[in-house]
Parts: C-alpha cells; structure tokens; sequence
C-alpha cells in the first residue's frame, strides 16, 4: 500500500501544474551426461550428472555391451531439476540517502519514502490522503494552486490542509472523485473541493479506494467486483505487457511477445518482467541512482 500512498502524495503536483513468479529462471542447464558404457569385462557404468540448476535432469547413462564373459554396465541416474527462478524488474539501486529526491531514504540499496504510510482505524481517516490533501495549509496563500483557482485550504482535524477545487481547469470526476462542500481555514465559509468518497481502511489498516460499479473501472481493468471492491479485466481486455485475463481477474502475460513495454521483455509465468539491465531504462525517477535488473523486495 505504500504505492497508494505515493499516488495519492502526487496528485496535489499535477493539481498544481493544472493552470501553468514466477517461471523457471534462464538457466535451464541440462543434467549431466550418463556414464560410459562397461568396458572389457563388463565395467559398472558412471553415475548421471546432477541437474543445472533450473533444468531438468540429465538422462542415464546407458550400459556398455559386456566384454567377453563379463555383464553389461549399469546406465547412471539421471541428475535432479534446479529450483525454479524468480520474476526480475527493473529498479534503481542507490548507495546513500543523496541519491535519492528529497523525502525518501536509500535502504537495502532502493529508495524507499522517509515517513511510512499512516495506519487507518477508519475510513473517514483515509479520506485526506486519498483525495490529495497531503499539504498543511493556515489560508489558501499556502496552497500553490489557490492563485490559479486549483486549489483552496479547508479545515481537516486540528489544522487546515491544501485542497483541489473544481474549475475551468478540471471537474472533479475528471480525477475520479466527487464534489464536497468543506468549511475553509483561515476564512470564513464553505468552498467545494474534490473529494475521494470511496476511500477506504482496509483489515491491514492500510488505505485504498475501491470501486463501487463498473462506472468506477476503465481501460484495461473495466469491471468492478463489488464484493471485493476491485476492478477486474475481461476478456479482450488486456493489452499492456499482457495478453490474458485470468481468472483473478488480472491480466497476464502467455508469452515474452506480450511484454511490450519499455523495462520489460520477459514473461515469469503470467508475468512481465526484466531479462537483464539491458532493457531497463537508464535514466529513472532518482538523480544518482544506477539501473539494475532483479527480484522485488520490500525493505525489512
């Protein structure tokens, strides 16, 4: 849920600028050669290779034909398949916390957000960061967006936060979201902001936005489950580093063709990934950050 929350942390700068695996892994080494057949006199024949890793395992050697008077050689056992590998994505590896933007942290070598994703006890606790109302505010002169019309403070909690207002510029359902009259800060009144009313806490106490109808999905992930609150694909529905809507209702990959986007050419059963730093883009969101090619992971 960190990404939710990165998401809706970069809504407020697009508001503002308004009015200016897993598949076996590449190696799939053979197992190794049988043994020799039984020389003169009936040798044994040589145990089987063990098997490359993420391969399958070699056949037996086959027995030799028996010398005179002797039997022939027992063939060798074939060698055990490897471990299947992991799903590799393109990421940007830092070394210290100045090669990462201001507010993240360079942690097990990634650049990971400096404060942690407030925890939720309700919905109306998520409300603030779902609709983009990141930014503290005493009076719209705070807010970046108020001179263009974008933007007013309201009052939210104990203090008063930056908030998009509908305009010439944008409707609020142009970003998914609702009008809601809110009383402002630092003046006297109300004025009618965009709000996120599908914001929800989840059982991890973490905050999402869910969909209520199929109204509330578009593009490759059209249709909402109400039960779960998620937009799901249909068939035909997929077309981005996938070509199939399985049966969770995300969209997989069958092939390395489906993988059609810039970072991604390789498909880890069902999906798209990285075959090696090559194919990931050289420049990323960080300033001194290197391009590497490997598994996910979040920092312990």
């Amino acid at each position: 849920m960190r990404l939710t929350f990165l998401l809706a942390t970069m809504l407020v700068c697009a508001v503002t600028a308004a009015g200016c695996g897993s598949d076996e892994g590449d190696d799939d080494g053979g197992g190794g050669a049988g043994g020799s057949a039984g020389g003169a006199g009936g040798g044994a024949g040589g145990a089987g290779g063990a098997g490359g890793q993420g391969g399958q395992g070699g056949a037996g050697g086959q027995g030799g034909a028996g010398g005179a008077g002797g039997a022939g050689g027992q063939g060798g056992a074939g060698g055990g398949g490897g471990a299947a590998g992991e799903v590799n994505f393109c990421q940007e590896a830092c070394t210290q916390d100045a090669d990462c933007l201001m507010g993240f942290s360079c942690r097990e070598a990634r650049c990971w957000p400096t404060a942690a994703a407030p925890a939720c006890d309700d919905d109306a606790a998520c409300l603030p960061a779902m609709s983009g109302w990141t930014q503290a505010c005493a009076g719209d002169a705070d807010c970046p967006g108020a001179a263009n019309g974008t933007q007013a403070c309201i009052r939210a909690g104990e203090g008063g936060l930056c908030a998009a207002t509908p305009g010439q510029f944008f409707q609020c359902a142009t970003l998914g979201m609702v009008d809601r009259a809110m009383p402002r800060a630092g003046a006297d009144g109300e004025v009618t902001v965009c709000a996120q009313d599908r914001a929800r806490c989840t059982a991890e106490r973490t905050c999402t936005v869910v969909c209520l109808e199929d109204a509330n999905c578009s593009g490759e992930y059209p249709r909402c489950d109400v039960a779960s609150g998620r937009c799901t694909c249909t068939e035909g529905s997929c077309m981005t580093n996938a070509s199939v809507c399985g049966a969770d209702g995300i969209c997989h990959c069958a092939q390395d063709a489906d993988c059609n986007v810039q970072g991604f050419d390789k498909c880890f059963d069902g999906t798209c990934g990285c075959s090696g730093v090559a194919v990931c883009p050289a420049t990323g969101l960080h300033p001194n950050t290197e391009p590497v090619c490997g598994p996910f992971r979040l920092p312990q």
